[in-house]
């Protein structure tokens, strides 16, 4: 190699070993769990409003988890279960068959549940039933579904299995057809 070169050389490689762990870093860094998992068919066709539901929605949990890994998982596998984390679910836009209908005898249907993790107003105000469904709605959504899933923790001692059972008003010896569905998904969103 000739000598006028060389600092060419080096330069090229420096930008080279540069660039390489730049892209190592970029596509190894941590993804939210969340973003592993199967995504809605309805949202398919909306990739980036997808991701930044998921992300904020991994945020969300983890700042009303404050910390407990075991709550935010268990947050995170109820409201995919519920919802599968529906864009529209989320704005609380349900079709007839969803969000827990109650048809009444005028033909009206009233939607019992609310949000990604269809939470029924029991006991809540007017005002915060409204707000799970406006522009904010997906944070206090979270907020909610933490507020009920701590509760349900502590209801069945650490029982995980049987929270689910208890989140969704069973007793915690109680067993639905999703039980192990929604205690893998736990497991796979980090859950102890």
């Amino acid at each position: 190699m000739r000598l006028e070169t060389q600092p060419f050389f080096a330069l090229f490689c420096c930008a080279l070993a540069t660039a390489t762990l730049f892209c190592t870093l970029a596509f190894a860094w941590p993804k939210p769990a969340l973003l592993r998992l199967p995504v809605y068919v309805e949202d398919r066709d909306s990739p980036e409003a997808k991701r930044a539901q998921l992300e904020a929605l991994s945020r969300s949990a983890k700042k009303h988890a404050q910390g407990d890994a075991r709550l935010e998982a268990f947050v995170l596998a109820v409201g995919y279960h519920e919802s599968r984390y529906a864009l529209r679910i989320q704005r609380c836009e349900c079709e007839q068959h969803e969000c827990d209908p109650k048809r009444h005898k005028d033909g009206t249907i009233e939607h019992r549940a609310r949000g990604l993790f269809q939470v029924w107003r029991i006991g809540m105000p007017e005002k915060e039933w409204e707000a799970l469904c406006g522009p904010d709605g997906l944070d206090r959504q979270v907020k909610e579904a933490t507020r009920r899933a701590r509760s349900a923790l502590a209801t069945c001692r650490g029982d995980v299995a049987g929270a689910f059972s208890a989140y969704g008003g069973r007793a915690c010896h109680k067993r639905s057809r999703t039980t192990a569905a929604r205690v893998d998904t736990y497991r796979r969103l980090g859950g102890p």
